[in-house]
């Protein structure tokens, strides 16, 4: 929760450029908790509207658990 604002920050800079591929590295989180998976699947709705396509790389299992859980998984896959 108290990284959120910048990695939101960073997202929307990202969807901001003529990007067309977004990648978002999950690899170096050691825990995920709703706000967080919030915050990938509002990335995943602008980028959407934007004409982006957001790639998310999986984080370690307790990461993944967290989209496993909520059936969201197969969203990023």
């Amino acid at each position: 929760m108290a990284t959120r604002p910048r990695v939101e920050s960073a997202l929307i800079r990202a969807e901001d450029s003529d990007a067309a591929v977004i990648v978002l590295d999950l690899g170096g989180l050691t825990f995920m908790d709703s706000s967080g998976l919030h915050l990938v699947l509002d990335a995943r709705r602008r980028a959407g509207e934007k004409g982006h396509k957001l790639v998310v790389l999986e984080g370690p299992e307790a990461v993944q658990r967290i989209f496993e859980l909520t059936g969201t998984a197969d969203l990023f896959r």
